[in-house]
């Protein structure tokens, strides 16, 4: 992840799980449904994101985001 943001890794954690958890109830699910499942704002949102793309937790498909290699 971009050095500009640190997350602790509980709440790391605990956003990784919110994601995973919405796409595997919906299959995909756009940034503002991440990031409202996430409780987060989209500045942090975003590059929280691009980051799990990066990691294959998830993999963006058009405007949607859907579960990567890694959690597939």
């Amino acid at each position: 992840m971009s050095g500009e943001l640190a997350f602790d890794a509980s709440a790391y954690e605990t956003l990784e799980q919110a994601a995973v958890a919405l796409l595997r109830a919906q299959g995909g699910a756009t940034a503002a449904e991440l990031r409202d499942a996430m409780g987060t704002t989209r500045k942090y949102a975003i590059p929280l994101l691009e980051h799990f793309d990066a990691q294959g937790v998830t993999r963006r498909d058009g405007d949607l985001r859907v579960l990567g290699p890694k959690r597939a």
